[in-house]
């Protein structure tokens, strides 16, 4: 190998110094990789100068390699070493302290951002499988931090360099000792498992879970492109672009809701089979937090079921058990009374699946898959419907004709039959109202029952009458028809459940519905029935034999039997998961199989993504894009149906209010793309597609951009703006937990993991600085906030959520994707405990917030919406619940009346029912012993009127749970 000539070596160095120079600027000015390539020349010009090798370690750790930083760093430690002396002039050589800092920090967070196997095979102390070097380099560098005896006057960067390698020492001990490393693998997993189970929202005043039985969007399937519900004649996600040759799908359905969707998309994939396609698999997911919507969507496939096992002799005999069957289908799908045949079927089905499905005798078993939890929860439900319900048919039919106008547009019979003539002079005469559905859907408005099959109808004569006489029906056949309800037909059990219908809280009034479902069928009103003809004509053409689409039985019928066909030819190729939980926790720890083993065949990633309106509850974009779209294989969506459109002036503000960043701004942060094929519209399709994961870090932001970002979002969640009265109203109900989640979500993004892990860090340690400010006006947050801040950066008070960051931290370190060091004064995981309290709510209407908010506080006060904090404080003269919860913004920056109080403040709870009176939260023991000794007070607030809600708890009448 040929030397390079002595005389050559001074202009050498220059010239490797003039490159590194460059490599500088380059670093500066964050073009890391020309950074990398010019220090990589400076080390090679000079190969006995370390610094030029410290400095491309410096790059390389920057970015997130934290791999070639540590050999970069060995490199660079091996050529200092030859230079200098192993005396003095080593041990306080502020390149060795740097180097030897970067080494430990390098590996801890090369450790946590690995998986399990990595991690043994990155530190297993067997020699042959380490690099020698490296092996070698970090013994020497111990030594080197043994050396350096403590002092007084120790430099910060001396302190810094031992605290870190303090804390790699005890990560390593862990992972080396074969003793300690099944034990400390089991600890991450049980910390990783602890994280995804944080509570990610506030809670809500009421843990009720309101439900909405009957949905409202026109049916789609998944296979259609964004925001069309037209049918093309294939898959038109097989386009070489997204999906080259694909034959396996997986579908996520979030709320699932009445599942119209999910057997569009079923009977899509269906169609194109037919017609040729290919497809070897099909996934279903299905994830709603209802236990009875998932029940009544088992219900429709099990009555499916028995029609596609009804096998008999006698034709007719097997056409009327056909009718009978797809009769209890139509009524449970779309009405709020059915007869009781029809009720009859229902419970007996019930009744079978709560027998079998536990223990997986139910043909259902064979394709539809539970969670232990889920399954528990749905034979609950349907436990309920397995024996007649002591509901009255007659106070049904009441509570349905005495709903608010809004719901129902037609109340007596002068304008029944005003609306029955005008069809008439516009040319629609049918023989019978069951031979025009636009008859039907005026009848219905007036009955509140749709008609039952023609060859039921001889049952019940007042309905004979009526769809016989529509035209001139008279006076008396209304009477009638509510007499014959009340005998012959039932309410709809798959309406009722144990919590929402009996809901009662006598506090907020006397709930005139309890015991009954509140909410009318809307097969009518919201073209339901038009959609389903539609869906049906598409993809399976021609009506069966038996009836076509003039009334509502028949074009339910015939959208079933397409469902029903559908199903029997994706036998042995479609599988369904029906999961009860919130999808956008409840799909994560799924799969990572916190609520039971992951099958392999189930899918890691999914095609596409229905989120009907849960966005609009969960925080929006935000949520969606941490939790759901990593989900998602690349350059694919998750869809969702924004229904709360009055309070937004564009999409880009849509976007900014969850977000706090631009469209164009999401790619560079989320690792997501927003898309909306109709721009401005909020009312359509809003979708999220998914770029591949991690990004480059050239195209993400920067480090100071991310942080500025994340201390403004960290400040709104923290103080957030006042919420409007419906329909104005906007949801913002994360939490502090929520937000160690979009911190882990950016390292799958692509972010360097010391990057996320520094702001924690400053979280943690109290110590944030920033020119960030909170929002405090009335929501939506505008666009042009984001140029709102203070004229210099300062320290903002992060102490008052300390007791949070401590339960979070401390609980979940170990299976963060980052590095942080915990403060000394935080506890161990088993010194945190659960504690709860009694609470006395507080009579808003008599409280001066009522004032300022007037006759719309009724409708902003739901007792549903996700916004309860708590607030503990030491009580002094002039400070209370109601000024601490409208001086939050004032403790964040130590000011004011907030200056001196001693507060700590939880916006996440284990359990609230403040009209219960229960409260139930995490905290450590430490801080709730100083509580008790120093006679601390506790009350919930809202978040979103900024006001307390109950009446203050002392410390003394709290008591640990758990």
């Amino acid at each position: 190998m040929s030397q390079v000539p002595v005389s050559s070596r001074p202009l050498l160095r220059n010239i490797a110094e003039e490159v590194n120079q460059n490599g500088s600027t380059c670093y500066s000015d964050h073009k890391f990789k020309d950074a990398i390539t010019a220090f990589e020349r400076a080390a090679k010009l000079d190969k006995k100068e370390p610094k030029y090798l410290s400095n491309l370690s410096a790059v390389l750790y920057e970015i997130g390699n934290y791999t070639d930083t540590i050999h970069r760093i060995a490199d660079a430690w091996s050529c200092l070493k030859s230079r200098d002396s192993i005396g003095h002039s080593l041990l306080h050589n502020p390149l060795a302290i740097k180097l030897v800092t970067r080494f430990a920090k390098s590996r801890m967070n090369e450790t946590r951002s690995k998986s399990s196997i990595e991690r043994k095979s990155l530190h297993s102390e067997d020699k042959t499988k380490l690099d020698k070097l490296e092996y070698k380099v970090e013994r020497e560098m111990e030594d080197f931090v043994g050396a350096l005896r403590p002092s007084i006057t120790d430099d910060p960067k001396v302190v810094e360099m031992r605290k870190v390698w303090n804390c790699w020492r005890a990560m390593r001990s862990d992972l080396g000792d074969p003793r300690m490393d099944e034990r400390y693998e089991s600890r991450v997993s049980a910390n990783a498992e602890r994280f995804r189970a944080l509570p990610t929202f506030k809670s809500a005043p009421d843990p009720t879970l309101q439900s909405f039985t009957f949905s409202t969007d026109e049916c789609r399937s998944l296979l259609n492109p964004l925001g069309e519900t037209t049918f093309d004649h294939k898959l038109t996600l097989s386009n070489p672009k997204r999906c080259p040759q694909k034959i396996s799908w997986s579908f996520l359905f979030g709320g699932s809701g009445d599942a119209r969707h999910t057997f569009t998309t079923i009977s899509h994939v269906a169609a194109e089979m037919k017609r040729g396609a290919k497809v070897e698999s099909l996934h279903i997911t299905m994830v709603d937090i209802h236990a009875a919507t998932q029940a009544r969507f088992i219900i429709v496939m099990a009555l499916l079921q028995q029609i596609l096992d009804n096998v008999g002799t006698d034709a007719g005999q097997k056409k009327e058990r056909e009718i009978d069957l797809y009769s209890a289908v139509f009524f449970v799908y779309t009405s709020v009374a059915m007869p009781d045949t029809c009720c009859d079927l229902v419970i007996e089905t019930a009744d079978a699946l709560v027998k079998q499905l536990p223990c997986k005798t139910h043909p259902l078993s064979k394709y539809i898959h539970f969670d232990e939890g889920s399954l528990v929860a749905v034979v609950d439900a349907l436990a309920y419907w397995a024996k007649p319900l002591q509901k009255s048919t007659k106070r049904l039919m009441e509570i349905m004709h005495s709903l608010p106008p809004s719901m129902n547009a037609l109340s007596d019979d002068t304008e029944c039959s005003m609306r029955i003539n005008n069809l008439i002079r516009a040319g629609r005469r049918p023989a019978t109202a069951l031979d025009s559905s636009d008859v039907e859907q005026v009848l219905f408005l007036r009955t509140k029952v749709l008609f039952p099959p023609r060859n039921h109808l001889g049952r019940y004569p007042a309905l004979e009458e009526l769809a016989n006489t529509y035209e001139n029906d008279p006076p008396t056949i209304y009477a009638k028809i509510g007499e014959e309800l009340a005998r012959t037909w039932k309410p709809n059990p798959t309406l009722f459940d144990q919590s929402f219908t009996e809901w009662d809280v006598p506090f907020l009034g006397p709930n005139k519905y309890k015991g009954y479902p509140q909410h009318m069928s809307n097969f009518y009103h919201v073209n339901f029935h038009k959609s389903l003809m539609t869906t049906t004509l598409n993809l399976a053409g021609q009506p069966s034999l038996y009836c076509g689409y003039t009334n509502g039985f028949e074009t339910t019928t015939q959208f079933f039997t397409m469902v029903a066909q559908s199903l029997a030819r994706l036998k042995g190729v479609l599988q369904i998961e029906v999961i009860v939980n919130d999808v956008l926790t409840g799909i994560p720890k799924a799969v990572a199989g916190d609520l039971g083993p992951w099958p392999a065949s189930f899918p890691q990633k999914y095609t596409r993504m229905w989120l009907s309106n849960v966005p609009d509850y969960t925080h929006g974009l935000l949520s969606t894009a941490v939790y759901l779209v990593p989900f998602l294989e690349d350059r694919q969506i998750a869809v969702a149906n924004n229904l709360a459109f009055f309070g937004w002036r564009s999409m880009d503000e849509f976007c900014y209010n969850y977000t706090l960043l631009s469209p164009s701004d999401l790619p560079r942060i989320l690792g997501c793309v927003l898309v909306n094929p109709h721009k401005n519209v909020m009312y359509e399709d809003i979708a999220l597609e998914k770029l591949p994961l991690p990004r480059p870090i050239e195209t993400l932001a920067s480090k100071k951009q991310l942080h500025d970002w994340l201390a403004r979002l960290l400040l709104c969640i923290l103080c957030t703006g006042t919420c409007q009265a419906p329909p104005h109203r906007i949801d913002m109900p994360s939490n502090l937990g929520a937000f160690f989640h979009v911190l882990a979500h950016l390292t799958r993004v692509g972010f360097p993991a010391h990057w996320i892990g520094d702001f924690a860090q400053c979280i943690v340690a109290d110590n944030l600085v920033t020119d960030a400010v909170p929002f405090q006006g009335a929501l939506p947050i505008p666009t042009s906030f984001a140029k709102k801040q203070t004229p210099a950066p300062r320290r903002v008070r992060l102490q008052a959520w300390q007791a949070e960051i401590e339960v979070i931290t401390a609980t979940t370190y170990l299976g963060l994707p980052f590095f942080i060091t915990l403060p000394e004064t935080y506890v161990p995981p088993d010194e945190i405990h659960v504690y709860k309290a009694h609470v006395r709510p507080v009579d808003l209407t008599r409280h001066p917030v009522y004032l300022a908010f007037g006759s719309s506080l009724p409708r902003l006060m739901a007792p549903f919406a996700k916004i309860v904090g708590l607030i503990f404080y030491k009580p002094q003269k002039g400070i209370d619940g109601d000024v601490i919860a409208a001086g939050i913004s004032e403790i964040l920056e130590g000011s004011g009346k907030m200056k001196d109080i001693k507060v700590q403040i939880l916006l996440g709870q284990e359990r609230v029912d403040i009209y219960k009176g229960t409260i139930s939260w995490k905290m450590s023991r430490r801080w709730y012993e100083t509580m008790k000794s120093d006679n601390w007070e506790m009350v919930a607030y809202r978040t979103d009127v900024h006001c307390a809600i109950t009446f203050p708890a002392t410390a003394n009448v709290w008591e640990k749970f758990l």
